[in-house]
């Protein structure tokens, strides 16, 4: 069996192009693990700068792992092999250090798991010096570390590569330290948050009390913001098991210039983006291992320099993939140049098809936008049109439910006469720490549902209109895991292995009056929630 786990990753590697070669051995050994499949992990940009950045250092070798895959983790429990790392085939627990990259707050569920399997205890109480030391960074902590404080010895507080610059530094400068030395000093560096030198105390509603630090430590923790961004944020390993299958992905900007209520990417404003002439330099980098290259950015469309990307990759006879993009923002011949450069679908994200819902969450567009930018991609050539719609916003009554049904309605006829298909992912809003929502209530999943039911009515059984929607499980728990405590960290420690389905069946069964209160409930002015440890949320 364990031969089958090797032969596995062997295969893994075999598909992999790599931009640079590092070298194997160091005075210390990372193992950078993305707590979710090899697929999920590798199609996070964010996972391989890191993993470049950290090989980059003097003294250190980073490793990769991952969540294995269904019937990996099957052969792992069946043989009571200890998980390993990917590339030297080395059981975890025997790394100097484990860093997490953790991007989404349902793979918070695969932590406990992923550290029982390299024989390593999952609650940083149990573990002492002959343990590796266990850092975490990346989006869904830089939110909210609060629900994963006690499996974690330090976390890496926003935009990582500034702080994590100055944790390797710390680390070589001090190898014979053990690991409270180390976590010591590593809680003097800005945006590094060490949970165990800070008292957290709470009500029964869930809510901070009280805060005692130990040592002379920053509460609340800053988050890491850079100036500007370097422009050399592209991918350092190419495979086709990604999302993006052998697509070089680019960093063309970060944060965002617009100030949408719901959003978590208002925490890394101001908005940046790269200058054109670095922009070049990754393209030409590029296209010498890959035709597809990837623009990544919250706000691509709002590049000054769009265009001009666009056309020198067409010069260079390259295709390009985006995400989504603001209707209100985007010029008829950039959707051309799109599609000349073999994109073949369009996302827009609308949110909702009321206009007046639509300001009051601060998104500006029209329903004019999202329908002349439709037309407009339907004419050029583009037959599938993907829209982002939300349910259960703060002010959301029935009539906006109405106009979501007559946008799409409208969308429907556009496509309708040119061959084309709408596809509506409807996700529940889930009130995010750091956003201007972050007060409001997570909306019952009876209500929501409900809402759900009225705006697919109308289409159903229809050919061109397709709607995949999020489980609404799904949605409590990334609300309860957003949102939560350390109190909650028990409540992971006992429901990982099974589905997220079962895990949010099992939680919501739970008689802890702080579920209530910190996800379903307003949160009162004069209350301070379990995120607010972190500084720079609203």
């Amino acid at each position: 069996m364990p031969f089958e786990i090797i032969r596995h990753n062997e295969k893994l590697l075999k598909e992999e192009k790599h931009l640079i070669k590092f070298g194997r051995e160091a005075m210390f050994n990372v193992c950078l693990v993305y707590p979710n499949t090899y697929f999920v992990g590798m199609s996070n940009l964010g996972f391989q700068v890191i993993y470049k950045q950290i090989n980059s250092s003097p003294n250190f070798f980073c490793d990769r792992a991952f969540y294995p895959d269904p019937g990996i983790l099957e052969l792992y429990k069946k043989s009571k092999r200890k998980l390993m790392s990917l590339l030297t085939e080395r059981p975890l627990q025997e790394f100097d250090i484990i860093a997490l990259s953790i991007s989404y707050e349902t793979d918070y569920i695969n932590m406990p798991e992923i550290l029982e399997l390299a024989g390593i205890p999952p609650l940083s109480k149990d573990r002492d010096n002959s343990h590796p030391l266990i850092i975490a960074g990346g989006t869904a902590v830089s939110i909210n570390p609060e629900v994963i404080a006690d499996f974690v010895d330090i976390f890496v507080i926003g935009e990582g590569e500034q702080p994590l610059e100055q944790l390797l530094s710390l680390f070589s400068n001090n190898s014979g330290g053990n690991k409270n030395e180390l976590m010591l000093k590593s809680a003097g560096i800005p945006s590094v948050y060490v949970p165990s030198l800070y008292e957290v105390k709470y009500d029964d509603e869930g809510f901070i009390q009280d805060v005692k630090c130990r040592h002379d430590v920053e509460y609340p923790v800053k988050r890491s913001i850079l100036k500007q961004v370097s422009g050399d944020v592209h991918s350092y390993i190419l495979t086709g098991n990604t999302e993006f299958p052998d697509t070089f992905l680019i960093e063309v900007s970060r944060g965002c210039p617009f100030s949408c209520k719901f959003c978590c990417v208002n925490l890394n404003k101001p908005y940046r983006y790269v200058k054109v002439e670095k922009i070049f330099k990754s393209i030409d980098l590029g296209l010498s291992l890959t035709k597809r290259i990837g623009l990544l950015g919250a706000a691509v469309g709002s590049h000054p320099d769009l265009k001009e990307i666009l056309h020198y990759i067409e010069r260079k006879k390259g295709n390009v993939s985006f995400s989504s993009v603001r209707a209100d923002v985007l010029e008829p011949e950039i959707v051309e140049l799109f599609y000349r450069l073999g994109q073949r679908t369009i996302t827009i994200a609308p949110e909702v098809g009321s206009d007046r819902l639509r300001h009051s969450i601060n998104k500006t567009m029209k329903n004019r936008d999202v329908l002349h930018l439709a037309d407009c991609a339907l004419d050029i050539g583009f037959r599938e049109i993907r829209v982002y719609f939300m349910v259960g916003l703060p002010g959301e009554i029935d009539e906006d439910i109405q106009e979501s049904i007559d946008l799409l309605s409208s969308l429907k006829s556009l496509a309708k006469v040119r061959g084309g298909k709408i596809v509506v992912s409807l996700n529940q809003f889930i009130p995010k720490p750091g956003t201007s929502f972050e007060n409001e209530p997570l909306s019952s999943s009876r209500k929501v549902s409900g809402r759900i039911k009225k705006l697919k009515k109308p289409f159903a059984r229809d050919k061109i209109v397709e709607f995949r929607v999020e489980s609404l499980k799904e949605m409590f728990l990334q609300a309860f895991l957003s949102r939560g405590s350390r109190k909650f960290s028990k409540y992971v420690l006992e429901n990982y292995g099974i589905s997220i389905s079962a895990i949010a069946k099992n939680i919501k069964r739970l008689e802890d009056p702080s579920i209530d209160s910190l996800v379903y409930s307003v949160i009162p002015t004069d209350k301070i929630p379990p995120w607010k440890i972190i500084a720079g949320l609203t």
